[in-house]
């Protein structure tokens, strides 16, 4: 392997799965954002009672 110095590809090197847990955050956080702006607007009945996450 290449030596750096940059502590971004350090850790993107030796720590893969960090970036798998980052990614899974992000989509985690999108999901939820995107059910609580939808049943801000929607109708009561129309609203979405997601339980997977």
């Amino acid at each position: 392997m290449k030596k750096t110095n940059k502590l971004a590809a350090v850790i993107g090197r030796y720590c893969p799965w960090l970036g798998w847990v980052a990614l899974t955050n992000a989509i985690y956080q999108v999901s939820r954002r995107t059910q609580n702006k939808y049943n801000l607007i929607a109708r009561p009945k129309d609203r979405i009672q997601w339980t997977s996450f």
